[in-house]
């Protein structure tokens, strides 16, 4: 029977980074535990080769080998040699890994890890010695790797530090007194020990706990840090420090409730039991010469950025196994139709490798598979399910495991989560007023207008910002200047809809009473602050701990809305602000905790692992439905922990498959044969057909249909079996071959490539004008001019108390005079106009503006002196040059992919994956000519 080893260093107290995955520090001469609750040290290596301490042991090795020199060079230095121990479960694949079992296996894999894997490798390659082996793998820490650590080590780390032998040993008697006065302590270190506690003015302690090694100033300014961030700025009252029995106590605030009491204790080993085995160290000494490393005839690929830069490559893969760490990784982007999923499928679709295992250990991401629906991620691959993770298969698994380690961590009750806490919808009624009034406004605007409305509604009905300064003075936390990258407010919507319908007409007067009756005359009343503090209050009355979870848009805005003294009722009572991507608990008082949301779960946030005890979304009635449906989704266990029977019961574990054929037949989720899709459409790139009672060009089409798009539109046309992108215009559409997908008109190719772009394109952009540190950043300094026209606009508007669309006129009027090349007064508007938005890869939305840049550089320089000259100071320093030579070069990037004339470096994988793209959409897009176009006038 195999035997496994390791030899990475773990705290031999915690044994971290096996669990909380807190890294080993690596010292001059010793290792230290980073645990907070831990902070052992110990020795880098033991000495056995001490002939006056354990003269029975070297005497046994003298006369039981013949390589006396190396035998002495190991045992002077030996590692921490750990023995694996591994579940049944895990056990039952490394057995069925020594026989050949073909095809695409899914494993949903109860543990956030598979620790078990370099097993499971080396296993393979002992019955196939002469087989080839693909690991793509993925580091899931969120530290920041550091030479002088040990994290968690990933698969290949822990792989190239396994040790096995299929040797079975019995112990020698005559060393074993050496054994029994081995003491592990001489290779453990005292720390510095020191007792925290923190207690009210009552005298209720609600923190105690020891630090290992750390100053006293060290923590006390971390444990201050975070009863600030816990409890508020002014809950601290004292700090006593008690070094040597002497006591100094400095009080922070005469008003507070806490009292941190910091004690410097006698020096001591860590908390806890010492875990180390020394006969493994021992055996490990004693049949050193039976000890193997596992074979190297492995390809690791790491799925970061720089190999995930062209996912083309991925079809370059080939062998006998590949083996997929986290498959998640690799489909999730099907939710916005990126790139690496597809070229994921066309991997499996291929005939590369004879066997494929994927691992897929993040339950909230399987529903990105739609695996129960034939028109899912796999379609119609042939894939053998291993739904190891299902609450039917976990019931008939048993551990034999009493603690997790970097090798192995299947512990099925840890993993089987059970959602407890119900979340709870509350519905703010004026919010679907709001909704309705956008929504019948958006179907009576031009497309412009509505994609403006359609913007605007989403982020009014979850802001809890003002929708207007109180004043000039105010700073500007309100979407008013800002709401995420789009810089509309009431009053920029209010412009267009009277420029679209009139002064006093019933559009406007609709859009300014419903606003006025929500927000209130001076758009500073907000109803989801009100209600949140209802809320808050009777949660302070049951004794919570209170955060509030905002999109993230609003996230910096609203704090220093906060901070600022705009909203004093949350900074009073101690309520926290954060995101989902960065919400935790931090240092928490004895009392439970409660989070209000007015955003659904981010997808990286684990859902099912509440870390609170209770939920409250807010909202508008149909958002918090679809926050419910997204939760469903990802809680929903026939989707997220699926029970699924294999098609080969044979191609499955043994084990597996006895526990598979004891469950009934009815508890089997079955595919369905209707397609069914979770994923909206992707309606970025496109434009419904419209309205004929629009303004705009009426589109006769050889296909029969007609419909109505604005003029001044780009849209796509059929170019022989490639492209081409026109501004639509009455006088060039007639004869022009448009192109469709999904019964809508393709878009702007301009932004198909922004997009992309942005989400893809992460190295430098290095020209003889300038070096970005990114495509994203080269564009976001680009627009910089479009935004500070936009801002000088509002704040002349604001300053004069008239509307945006007077002052958009006065303003185009004083550009039109200022000696520009461009003098248009119906030209120079397209300067701040949007045309599009662009969502990224995190969720943030960012404008495509109508125009990128003035005729050359010397208007970009006037016109910023304008501004300057008006407004001192509003553009914030920003060097005009720059902005001209980041928008010059967007434009440079374009044209070079649209005449294919690419250079050789990452510019040229990143546009050979934008043709793929592009030419995915066109074969499966069809066109029609224009016969004939009407211009219309609503």
């Amino acid at each position: 029977m195999v035997s496994f080893f390791h030899i990475i260093p773990i705290c031999p107290f915690c044994l971290e980074p096996s669990g909380a995955e807190y890294p080993v520090i690596i010292l001059k001469d010793k290792y230290r535990c980073s645990s907070p609750e831990c902070g052992a040290e110990f020795k880098i290596s033991h000495n056995l080769w001490d002939g006056k301490e354990y003269p029975k042991t070297v005497s046994y090795l003298y006369s039981h080998n013949n390589e006396n020199q190396i035998i002495k060079e190991v045992t002077s230095s030996l590692p921490w040699i750990w023995k694996i121990l591994t579940s049944d479960i895990e056990n039952a694949y490394l057995d069925w890994i020594r026989q050949d079992h073909a095809g695409i296996h899914l494993i949903t894999w109860p543990d956030e890890r598979v620790r078990f894997l370099p097993l499971l490798i080396s296993e393979y390659l002992s019955s196939f010695p002469h087989r080839d082996i693909t690991i793509l793998f993925k580091e899931k820490s969120g530290r920041e790797k550091k030479s002088d650590t040990f994290d968690f080590p990933s698969v290949k780390i822990r792989y190239e530090n396994l040790l096995f032998t299929d040797n079975e040993w019995s112990f020698p008697t005559e060393i074993m007194s050496d054994l029994q006065k081995y003491n592990v302590d001489k290779y453990l270190l005292k720390r510095k020990k020191t007792e925290i506690t923190i207690r009210k003015e009552s005298g209720n302690i609600i923190f105690h706990n020891y630090e290992y090694g750390s100053s006293i100033k060290a923590i006390r300014n971390k444990t201050e840090a975070e009863i600030e961030s816990s409890f508020g700025n002014d809950a601290l009252k004292t700090v006593e420090e008690i070094i040597k029995n002497k006591s100094e106590i400095t009080t922070i605030n005469k008003s507070g409730d806490l009292h941190l009491i910091i004690k410097e204790s006698d020096p001591g080993f860590a908390p806890g039991t010492n875990r180390f085995k020394p006969k493994e160290l021992w055996n490990y000494v004693i049949n050193y010469s039976d000890f193997i490393k596992p074979s190297n005839n492995i390809s690791f690929f790491q799925l970061d950025n720089e190999f995930l830069k062209n996912p083309v490559t991925l079809l370059d893969l080939s062998g006998d196994l590949l083996i997929v760490e986290d498959a998640d990784y690799l489909v999730q982007d099907k939710r916005y139709y990126g790139p690496i999923h597809q070229h994921f499928y066309n991997l499996l679709n291929s005939d590369n490798f004879k066997t494929v295992l994927l691992f897929s250990s993040f339950q909230e991401k399987r529903h990105i598979y739609n695996i129960l629906h034939r028109d899912g991620f796999f379609k119609q691959l042939p894939v053998i399910y291993h739904t190891i993770d299902n609450r039917e298969i976990l019931h008939h698994l048993k551990s034999n495991q009493s603690e997790i380690s970097l090798f192995s961590g299947f512990l099925s009750e840890k993993n089987d989560n059970n959602l407890s806490i119900i979340p709870e919808f509350t519905v703010i009624t004026e919010l679907s007023d709001i909704r309705k009034m956008y929504q019948e406004l958006a179907e009576k605007s031009t497309i412009q207008t509505r994609l403006r409305l359609r913007y605007h509604e989403s982020r009014i009905i979850r802001t809890l910002l003002n929708l207007k300064p109180k004043s000039l003075h105010e700073p500007y936390f309100s979407p008013l200047y800002r709401v995420s990258s789009e810089n509309l407010s009431v009053e920029t919507i209010f412009s267009r809809l009277t420029i679209e319908f009139g002064q006093n007409s019933d559009e406007t007067n609709q859009y300014s009473s419903t606003i006025k009756r929500i927000f209130g005359n001076s758009l500073c009343e907000n109803p989801i602050r009100k209600k949140i503090e209802l809320i808050i209050d009777e949660l302070l009355n049951q004794n919570y701990e209170i955060s509030i979870l905002v999109p993230y848009d609003d996230y910096f805005e609203l704090s220093g809305f906060i901070k600022s003294g705009y909203w004093t009722f949350i900074s009073e009572n101690n309520v926290k602000i954060s995101t989902w991507n960065i919400f935790n608990s931090n240092l928490k008082s004895n009392k439970k905790e409660a989070v209000i949301s007015l955003v659904h779960p981010s997808l990286n946030y684990k859902y099912s692992s509440q870390n609170f005890d209770k939920i409250i979304f807010i909202g508008e009635f149909d958002y918090l439905k679809s926050i419910q449906d997204i939760i469903s989704s990802r809680t929903d266990e026939k989707i997220t922990r699926p029970l699924i029977k294999p098609s080969d019961i044979n191609a499955v574990p043994k084990l597996l498959a006895d526990i598979i054929q004891q469950i009934p037949d009815c508890l089997f989720n079955q595919p369905e044969s209707d397609s069914c899709k979770l994923m909206e459409d992707q309606t970025h790139n496109s434009v419904n057909i419209l309205d004929e009672t629009l303004n705009g060009i009426k589109i006769f089409l050889s296909d029969g249909t007609t419909y109505v798009i604005p003029s001044g539109t780009p849209v796509i046309v059929r170019d022989d079996d490639w492209f081409d992108e026109i501004i639509a215009e009455a006088s060039n559409l007639p004869g022009k071959s448009l192109i469709f997908n999904r019964n809508k008109l393709l878009q702007s190719f301009r932004r198909i490539f922004t997009e992309f772009m942005i989400n893809n394109y992460h190295f430098p952009i290095i020209s003889s004008s300038g070096k970005w540190d990114n495509f994203q950043v080269m564009y976001n300094e680009s627009r910089a001019w479009n935004h500070l026209l936009e801002s000088t606009i509002s704040r002349y508007a604001l300053e004069n108390e008239i509307e945006f669309r007077k002052a958009e006129i006065i303003i185009t009027n004083l550009l039109s005079s200022s000696g520009l090349t461009a003098e248009s007064t119906d030209y120079i508007p397209n300067w701040w106009t949007r045309i599009d938005t662009i969502e990224t890869k995190e969720g943030d939305e960012i404008s495509v503006f109508r125009t990128e840049r003035p005729k050359n550089i010397h208007d970009m320089r006037k016109i910023f002196g304008i501004i300057e000259n008006k407004y001192p100071g509003l553009s914030g320093g920003v060097d005009p040059d720059r902005v001209y030579y980041a928008s010059r070069n967007l434009q440079n990037m374009r044209t070079r992919f649209m005449k294919g004339e690419w250079s050789h470096g990452p510019e040229n994988r990143i546009y050979q994956r934008i043709r793929e793209e592009i030419q995915m959409i066109l074969s499966v897009s069809e066109s029609a000519i224009v016969i004939r176009v009407e211009m219309t006038s609503g």
